[in-house]
């Protein structure tokens, strides 16, 4: 039915899900508060986040893109 490559990439969608859910919470009580007061610039790591959470986006519609060629195409 599916080839592995699908299934990989499917695993890869799953994880990069993840990831745009879960690790941005996590970065933002670490790098976003921690950071930004050492350094006294709450917004360090706010612009952390935004880079994070486009980078992560990009990549989950990329995965998908694939998975749906090959699965339709």
């Amino acid at each position: 039915m599916f080839k592995t490559e699908t299934m990989k990439r499917i695993l890869v969608f799953i994880a990069m899900l993840f990831f745009l859910f879960a690790c941005p919470l996590i970065l933002y009580y670490n790098i976003g508060v921690l950071t930004g007061m050492a350094i006294g610039c709450f917004f360090i790591g706010y612009y952390f986040i935004l880079a994070y959470s486009a980078f992560i986006i990009w990549g989950v519609w990329l995965v998908s893109k694939e998975i749906t060629n090959d699965i339709f195409g």
